[in-house]
């Protein structure tokens, strides 16, 4: 502020930027302007800034509603609250007229253990009141009460289950660190059991602590949490073993279907990653063979005897990795069935509501990265339980099948069918535990709400943050348990709701868009223009969208999370639907339907779910999901759009290469302009390309250039960039 001072801005004007940020900072990392109703209410003493109410209205064009009592909104919530909870035979209430009295309070901090609590004391009518103790005294006692322990805890139900004692013998001398961490999570104790069979000793990483801290300071960019955690996993076991394992798991297979399910792209390529870091490879190998990929089962097998085979003193025969993989994996598969017998045996016994955290093993399951949500459920005496464990039917979740053929991440997939199991279960209620900086969680998070939002059934959505404590999360949760217990007794069960707004059905083929509009997105211009002109020619009334940097600002309204990309090809689609007075009825958007380890899979669901957001009108709007090679629409336009995509990207490469040198400033975009539209007109025609080229080819020629050398720059990023 003191720098825009000094610039000469006046004090309205800083005043209002800073009002400005306040309300752009909550509308983008605390609420989702896309999701915000007509009728806003705002609450807290907060909203007596009349200058940040308009600024709100300003930003939502919508009235807002403040109560001149606004600023007691919490107070009359935790009465409400306390009255509810309250015993009717006794309180220890101290009487209305308590504000009138003086009340000292102090500070001390109690060291009868390593929490080194920070106690608050108030003299209270004589009475010495105090709080903020984290265990289970009170002020009179002096000494550490443990929580009163419940009889249901799910990570230490989990780990008993997995208690394993080895009786092998090991026969070869080094040994094997696996990091149970990211991808290996779940699975570190497959692994262990299957090294053991193989004679070979083996050490996790399971009481590593900090490793996000830690790992930060490894990484080269700025990754999720657990990325950044895998890093000092690994390098906490380079001084605990000979070698690391450290597999490449691409893609799996949905037990419920002949989908793949894709791992998140940072996963895939964090064994390259961490294997190119110097004090990790300079103190250990990294044993990274392929093992969860399309290739099947046998090829895993392949692989482990391969890499096993090269480390080993003693003979190692494939038949002998085969049984030891074989066995291990019916362990694990024992255990899958141990943990639904478990859930069975609790829910059965239990009178209160019962919770199911959704979300990804090596957040939700690991001490080191869940900010303790497991804990807090255990310490209020409510049952919680992670999506592996419930028994779901394949029948149980036909109402999403179309969904869950749409979705290629692999936890995702788990994550939908765990949420519509816990959507039609008595007592059951899920908390979705996400998070920071991931996209497919972004993704995640929409269709979960809208999900739960049919069968009106309320759930919790956590966002792990590093930085976060555990006391935010307590307070949402004490406020959600109190939301599921008021379903659970008021709530009558509802007849099944049919999911058409979950399954939409898109467009593909070349018969669904004859004669329509079809709205291509502005990846890379001239390409795109030539494959309009590709478009038109087979009959299709195709536009490249015209996106803009106002369009790109606009988009960020609509986005929930997602990656940019998909919000700004729906609002240039949109802006191109609307200048040229397009009917929203006959028109398509165009995107890829791609099964790559990218958000590009899912973009058609959530470029449907944007339009029907938008509404007025553009909810008429389809979404047509084809092949990037356009061999769905006919080989003709395949044929075609193969050259559309050359001559487009040479126009590109020629201007970026000439350009530099050009004499005439401008010139080589002129003549660019001039190439493409030839280019278009060979395309619309159906005329020589042959020809084109070679008018193409002499306009350039004739661009007078300097003989000079100048550095080239390379310019490295995704598809939209």
């Amino acid at each position: 502020l003191n720098h825009y001072l000094s610039e000469g801005y006046t004090v309205d004007e800083c005043l209002a930027s800073v009002l400005h940020s306040v309300r752009d900072n909550y509308l983008t990392k605390v609420a989702i302007e896309s999701n915000i109703g007509n009728k806003v209410f705002f609450q807290g003493a907060t909203a007596k800034n009349k200058a940040l109410v308009a600024a709100f209205e300003q930003k939502l064009q919508k009235p807002i509603i403040v109560s001149k009592y606004c600023h007691l909104t919490g107070a009359l919530g935790a009465a409400l609250h306390l009255k509810d909870e309250a015993s009717k035979s006794s309180t220890s209430f101290k009487g209305i007229d308590l504000y009138k009295q003086h009340i000292p309070v102090s500070t001390e901090v109690c060291d009868l253990c390593a929490n080194h609590c920070k106690i608050k004391t108030a003299i209270v009518n004589g009475e010495r009141v105090a709080f903020g103790f984290l265990c289970g005294r009170d002020y009179e006692t002096k000494k550490y009460v443990k929580q009163k322990a419940q009889k249901y805890n799910l990570l230490r139900a989990r780990a008993k289950l997995n208690e394993s004692s080895s009786l092998q013998e090991f026969k070869e001398t080094f040994t094997i660190g696996i990091p149970r961490s990211l991808h290996l999570f779940d699975e570190a104790d497959l692994w262990v059991s299957f090294f053991e069979k193989m004679g070979i000793k083996t050490v996790t990483s399971k009481n590593h602590k900090g490793a996000v801290k830690a790992g930060k300071k490894l990484t080269g960019a700025e990754f999720c949490a657990p990325v950044t955690a895998l890093h000092s996993h690994v390098q906490y076991l380079t001084e605990k073993s000979d070698y690391v394992f450290l597999p490449d798991y691409l893609e799996s297979k949905d037990d419920n279907s002949q989908g793949r399910r894709h791992y998140c792209y940072y996963t895939q390529y964090s064994p390259a990653l961490i294997g190119e870091i110097d004090t990790i490879c300079q103190k250990t190998t990294i044993l990274n063979p392929t093992l969860k990929s399309i290739k099947g089962l046998l090829h895993t097998k392949f692989q482990l005897y391969k890499m096993l085979r090269e480390i080993c003193s003693q003979n190692i025969g494939f038949l002998k990795v085969s049984h030891a993989l074989d066995k291990a994996s019916e362990e694990q598969q024992s255990r899958k069935r141990g943990l639904k017998q478990i859930y069975n045996q609790t829910v059965q016994s239990s009178s209160d509501v019962n919770v199911v955290l959704l979300g990804r093993p090596y957040t939700v399951l690991s001490s080191d990265m869940n900010s303790k949500i497991p804990e807090i459920f255990s310490n209020i005496g409510i049952n919680a339980f992670f999506q592996d464990m419930l028994p779901i039917e394949p029948n149980e979740i036909e109402a999403i099948e179309p969904l869950l053929n749409l979705v290629h991440w692999n936890y995702a997939a788990e994550i939908f069918q765990a949420t519509e199991y816990a959507a039609n279960a008595d007592n059951l209620y899920p908390v979705l535990v996400t998070s920071f900086k991931c996209t497919p969680d972004a993704f995640v998070i929409e269709n979960f709400k809208k999900i739960l939002d049919a069968r009106k059934k309320p759930y919790l959505v956590l966002q792990l943050d590093e930085h976060d404590s555990s006391v935010g999360y307590e307070t949402r949760i004490e406020a959600g348990i109190r939301s599921f217990r008021n379903h659970a007794v008021t709530t009558r069960k509802t007849d099944p709701i049919p999911y058409h707004f979950q399954n939409p059905v898109f467009q593909t083929g070349l018969d669904s868009i004859k004669g329509r509009n079809l709205i291509l997105p502005n990846f890379d211009y001239y390409p795109c223009k030539l494959l309009e002109a590709v478009l038109r020619r087979a009959g299709i009334n195709a536009f490249v969208s015209d996106e803009t940097e106002d369009s790109i600002k606009r988009s960020i309204s609509l986005n929930k999370g997602e990656c940019l990309p998909i919000a700004m090809m729906t609002q240039a689609a949109i802006d191109t639907i609307e200048k040229n007075n397009l009917n929203p009825s006959e028109t398509s958007i165009w995107t890829i339907d791609s099964n790559i380890s990218c958000n590009l899979g899912v973009f058609p669901n959530f470029i449907r779910n944007i339009l029907d957001t938008v509404g007025n009108g553009m909810e008429k709007v389809d979404v047509y999901a084809g092949e990037i090679t356009y061999i769905d629409m006919s080989l003709r336009i395949t044929y075609n759009a193969y050259f559309a995509f050359m001559f487009g990207g040479f126009l590109k490469k020629m201007g970026c290469k000439i350009r530099p040198y050009e004499q005439v400033k401008g010139e080589t975009d002129r003549v660019i302009e001039e190439s493409l539209e030839t280019f278009y007109q060979m395309f619309i025609n159906d005329e020589s390309k042959e020809e084109a080229v070679e008018q193409v080819v002499s306009r350039f020629e004739s661009i007078k250039t300097q003989n000079e050398k100048r550095p080239k720059v390379a310019i490295f990023g995704d598809l939209y960039v």
